[in-house]
């Protein structure tokens, strides 16, 4: 299963343009995956997590 949450905030630094700040967190779980390590069977279930920044300036024209 794959989610994640978004969150972000505009300043408007003039009429016709804004400054963007947000950011994302992305989560990945579920996945099993099975093989052989040295002959003797194993899994593996990883938790995958990202955090992440951005920063962009809206103009409209």
């Amino acid at each position: 299963m794959t989610w994640h949450a978004d969150a972000g905030l505009g300043i408007n630094v003039a009429p016709k343009t804004t400054l963007e700040i947000g950011g994302r967190y992305s989560q990945t779980n579920k996945l099993a995956f099975e093989g052989q390590d040295a002959g003797v069977a194993t899994s593996y279930e990883p938790k995958l997590r990202t955090i992440s920044g951005m920063l962009g300036i809206r103009h409209i024209f």
